[in-house]
């Protein structure tokens, strides 16, 4: 599974067409002006701002201390750039530091009025996915990143008391998904592009037939990836999206529900299972070994009826359904033991 276009746009209600913006690499005389120019405040302040940032970058405080000014002088424009940079800086486009953003996202708003032309949710999930590449490498120790957009994400896909989480008695369907904790269904189209995605310079793959399950179809063995583009190629393509949607399958009976290549591709060309040494070479052995013990837990009886999964009636079959209804809640509140642990709580013992 991963994020994509329709979460961003369903969960944050971020706009997910638009123009992909890019920036240059400014030294810290080159950025100054323009800073001074945008924020409306003395150029050696803003050399002094980026002294203490070691760069052309500007802190919360700072920019909070503008809006603070500029609004007490009913000077509206300069206040809302302050205020929008550090917004994005703190939320969007946050880093590790959690202290300052780089001055270049200031020239994003240097037209307030036509700041909705920029693609703020296609490029905030390519930053997220940077992020996310990064928070993967070996003494990665933290992730940056809009880190609401994976928390309201894992609660919109994972239904049921495996997260603890509290709805908002004050929601109304027009607002973010991520306000309420309850997904709501229905495919926003640009999600379905198959192309790239970026945020200024970093470009990465946005491809949905690869979980094409999430958009509640068969998940069938997905095309290559394209080969890598440019920036320019890359706002070319997404310009014209609608030409570029990957295949929309069948609708599917039953969330994991696959077409009969598509587990033998997946089991080939990625890593799927980590299994003790007894069971190297024979790998399918042990996932019925596992998937057995889970149906024997549960205990829910299963009359599968669909195509493109294991055999209706095999063991795994059986399981595959079992463990979804643990996840989906069903067994919640039945007392059974775990391995020796009392499973009252529900789908939440799982992981401990």
């Amino acid at each position: 599974m991963t994020i994509t276009l329709e979460d961003v746009s369903a969960l944050l209600h971020l706009p997910v067409e638009g123009e992909f913006f890019s920036f240059g690499n400014p030294t810290r005389e080159e950025a100054a002006p323009a800073v001074a120019q945008l924020l409306d405040v003395d150029i050696e302040l803003v050399m002094e701002e980026f002294d203490a940032c070691r760069g052309p970058s500007l802190r919360f405080s700072f920019l909070q201390a503008i809006v603070e000014k500029h609004v007490a002088a009913n000077n509206e424009v300069p206040a809302c750039r302050a205020y929008m940079l550090r917004l994005i800086g703190m939320t969007l486009f946050c880093d590790k530091s959690n202290t300052y953003i780089g001055a270049v996202y200031l020239s994003l708003f240097e037209d307030v009025e036509n700041a909705s032309r920029w693609n703020w949710g296609a490029t905030t999930l390519a930053y997220f996915y940077g992020q996310l590449g990064e928070a993967s490498r070996n003494g990665t120790k933290s992730v940056a990143g809009y880190l609401s957009l994976l928390q309201s994400w894992v609660f919109a896909h994972f239904p049921g008391s495996l997260f603890k989480r509290r709805d908002n008695p004050a929601y109304t369907p027009d607002r973010p998904v991520a306000l309420t904790w309850e997904a709501l269904r229905g495919t926003t189209e640009v999600a379905l592009y198959r192309g790239f995605i970026r945020h200024a310079g970093m470009i990465f793959p946005y491809l949905p037939d690869r979980v094409i399950r999430q958009f509640g179809r068969i998940q069938y063995v997905p095309d290559p990836p394209p080969s890598s583009v440019t920036c320019r190629e890359c706002d070319r393509r997404f310009a014209h999206w609608n030409d570029h949607i990957c295949h929309l399958s069948e609708e599917a009976a039953f969330p994991f529900q696959t077409t009969g290549e598509y587990t033998p591709w997946y089991i080939k060309v990625s890593h799927p299972y980590m299994v003790p040494d007894e069971y190297k070479g024979d790998r399918f052995a042990f996932l019925e070994s596992q998937f057995a013990e889970l149906a024997l837990y549960s205990g829910i009886a299963v009359d599968p009826t669909t195509d493109g999964s294991p055999p209706p009636g095999s063991l795994m079959w059986d399981a595959m359904h079992n463990m979804h209804t643990i996840i989906e809640g069903a067994v919640h509140g039945r007392g059974r033991k775990i391995r020796g642990r009392d499973s009252g709580a529900g789908p939440s013992n799982f992981g401990r």
